[in-house]
């Protein structure tokens, strides 16, 4: 029940020009990769890494920038997580202020809608003028 009334006052503050000028954006980007989707393999690199989707990975030496490079180093390589082709990835300060408004929400008696609508219409400024998008993917939704 609750949770009808919210979407209801949302459409309605939407339909009546909500405004995200003033809400503002991380200085750093998120952003949507560009690459293999998990169910298919990507292309093989000869390194101890996932063969589905796009590797996250980090060597010793930071300073590399190629994929020779990265192999050269591969005995210092660890794996950190796998993502995908037009997977989001928010950028830290961004994925902070998702975190704290979920913590307020669950932290407060009263759910404040409030909360919801401020996270929300900051995630969506940051998506569609904050987000390095390499495949095109906003612009196919927006159509």
């Amino acid at each position: 029940m609750y949770w009808e009334e919210f979407d209801k006052q949302f459409i309605t503050f939407a339909q009546n020009g909500a405004k995200l000028e003033q809400i503002e954006v991380s200085e750093e980007k998120s952003v949507i990769p560009e690459g293999a989707l998990h169910k298919n393999k990507h292309a093989d690199f000869d390194l101890d890494v996932t063969k589905k989707g796009i590797p996250v990975v980090t060597v010793k030496d930071d300073n590399v920038e190629t994929l020779e490079e990265i192999q050269a180093q591969s005995d210092t390589l660890v794996q950190h997580a796998e993502i995908e082709h037009n997977e989001i990835i928010f950028s830290k300060e961004l994925t902070d202020i998702i975190e704290e408004g979920r913590k307020k929400w669950h932290d407060s008696d009263e759910k404040d809608k409030s909360i919801c609508l401020e996270v929300g219409m900051r995630l969506v400024k940051e998506i569609m003028e904050n987000t390095d998008d390499n495949t095109g993917l906003i612009d196919k939704l927006d159509k």
